[in-house]
């Protein structure tokens, strides 16, 4: 999930002739997953993986960053971080 969601946000959401496919908005829909696993599943190793997985994803949005910026991006990983900490 988390290897769709990156490339989602990297490549394919920046391209318009992917918006009738599912791949353009994995992106979203995996980092809300993620935040979901780290807030309320029961599991603690589970929680601790999304995590991870979830500051990575940050870190690497944020690397992309020096390319070029994608403020859609930056917002759906804050809001990822928001659903996170507000649970």
């Amino acid at each position: 999930m988390s290897i769709l969601a990156v490339s989602s946000l990297l490549f394919f959401n920046r391209f318009g002739e992917y918006e009738a496919y599912f791949i353009y908005f994995i992106g979203s829909y995996g980092l809300g997953v993620l935040a979901y696993l780290v807030s309320r599943f029961q599991d603690i190793g589970v929680q601790r993986l999304a995590k991870a997985a979830l500051i990575l994803i940050g870190l690497i949005i944020a690397a992309a960053a020096f390319q070029q910026i994608w403020l859609r991006n930056f917002l759906a990983w804050f809001i990822a971080l928001t659903l996170f900490f507000v649970g």
